[in-house]
């Protein structure tokens, strides 16, 4: 229970750290942790007329974080709930008139909280945003 708890803490500090650097790329933020049967989005922007639905991974690490990136966390699993999530979140939200892509953040922290890292990466799920737009 204590370590489930520890991870759910990193996950939470990551999406702060995430929501801070994308307000500073001019993202504007519409949701955090928008969560729905089919799944959940870590963060939902807008990036000019596009709206991005955000993954954001983090990770702790007792040196530098290139050897093993936090998005080698994310299942194939994980990826489609946050499609199926995103395609819900357009349907609801009437947003099926903007452009879609999916984002991916990942921060790096020491064992203090302190980021060490960030990597943004656009359009980490190209293949399936032809159906989202679609």
């Amino acid at each position: 229970m204590i370590r489930r708890d520890l991870h759910l803490k990193l996950g939470r500090f990551g999406e702060v750290v995430a929501r801070r650097f994308l307000a500073s790329k001019d993202y504007f933020i519409l949701a955090g942790n928008w969560r729905t049967r089919v799944g959940e989005l870590d963060l939902v922007a807008l990036d000019g007329e596009c709206i991005v639905f955000v993954e954001v991974k983090t990770r702790r690490y007792r040196k530098k974080c290139d050897d093993f990136r936090p998005a080698r966390n994310l299942s194939n699993y994980q990826m489609k709930r946050n499609f199926h999530a995103a395609k819900l979140y357009r349907k609801i939200f009437h947003a099926k008139n903007l452009k879609a892509r999916f984002d991916l953040v990942e921060i790096c922290c020491d064992w203090r909280r302190r980021v060490t890292a960030i990597y943004h990466t656009r359009d980490y799920l190209p293949m399936i945003v032809g159906e989202l737009i679609g």
